[in-house]
C-alpha cells in the first residue's frame, strides 16, 4: 500500500511531495447522493460511514485519493468504486472528509 506524507494545518489536510500533474484523474460529474454505508468487500471495510456517491466512473487505483469540489477544496477520500469487481466502475463513493476529521 503506498505510503503518503500528510499533515494538518489550520487551514486542513496538506499532502507533502504531491505531484498534481502525475495525479489527477477528472472525473466531471455530479454528486448523486450523500447516504450512511456499511460496506464489507476484500480491500474496504467501511461501517456506518457517510460516503459521498458520484456520477461518474472511476479506474482501480483511485482509492485513497482526494475527492475535490468545483473550488479544489477536499471534500472527501476516494474509497471505492461499484461494482467491486469490474476495473472500470460505473460510479464511485468517497468517504466524507468531516468523517475522516472526527475520527482522527
Amino acid at each position: 500500500m503506498p505510503q503518503i506524507d500528510a499533515h494538518w494545518d489550520t487551514n486542513g489536510l496538506v499532502l507533502n511531495n504531491v505531484n498534481l500533474l502525475n495525479s489527477i484523474s477528472d472525473g466531471n460529474g455530479i454528486i448523486r447522493d450523500i447516504r450512511t454505508a456499511t460496506i464489507f468487500s476484500n480491500d474496504v471495510n467501511i461501517s456506518d460511514t457517510k460516503l459521498i456517491i458520484t456520477s461518474y466512473p472511476g479506474n482501480v487505483g483511485m482509492s485513497g485519493g482526494p475527492m475535490l469540489d468545483s473550488n479544489d477544496s477536499v471534500i472527501g477520500l476516494m474509497s471505492i468504486g461499484l461494482p467491486v469487481d469490474v476495473t472500470i466502475k460505473e460510479f464511485l463513493g468517497a468517504i466524507w472528509i468531516n468523517e475522516i476529521i472526527n475520527t482522527i
